[in-house]
């Protein structure tokens, strides 16, 4: 067996900064990686089984991903890959508990009504300080939805916008 009682090597990033190579080379048990590497689900998306979208959570049981709910600070997105004790500091940005990838799930129908409001920008620009800040990070959005399939004619203005009169259009 492995012994748990060998002094804990430090946390360290790899030579060339990745996450993944620094998680392999932590020194820990293979098993005890994966049992505290987490995916991350913002409590404000609705991740989780108490939460909006229980199927979530279940899928990631199903496959054998553990994931915890929490409030994520403005600018990390809906979803980390993080160690569970990570603390996410947007100062900091992603650093060695983070993987440097941040998340954005957003419906077609969502995107259409934040870049209408502004917060698709305020969003944006959030993610960008926070992937610019400490190790550089990658932006990710994911997109749920066909936005043609929402396209809002009800009004009889013509605009035809993404989920409601007045949202973006497919043209724009």
């Amino acid at each position: 067996g492995i012994s748990t009682s060998q002094p804990r090597r430090r946390r360290n990033s790899s030579a060339d900064g990745s996450w993944a190579e620094a998680a392999h080379n932590s020194g820990r048990p293979a098993n005890s990686l994966i049992t505290t590497q987490v995916v991350l689900v913002d409590e404000r998306e609705g991740g989780g089984d108490r939460h909006h979208l229980p199927a979530l959570g279940a899928l990631l049981r199903a496959a054998g991903a553990p994931y915890a709910t929490r409030r994520l600070p403005t600018g990390f997105g809906d979803y980390a890959f993080a160690r569970r004790s990570a603390a996410l500091d947007p100062a900091r940005g992603c650093g060695p508990d983070v993987a440097p990838m941040l998340i954005e799930r957003k419906s077609a129908v969502d995107v259409a009504a934040s870049m209408r409001d502004g917060r698709w920008d305020r969003q944006h620009a959030a993610m960008r300080r926070v992937a610019a800040a400490g190790r550089r990070a990658k932006i990710v959005y994911v997109v749920e939805g066909d936005p043609a399939a929402h396209v809002y004619t009800a009004c009889g203005c013509g605009c035809r916008g993404v989920g409601a009169c007045g949202n973006p259009n497919l043209e724009k």
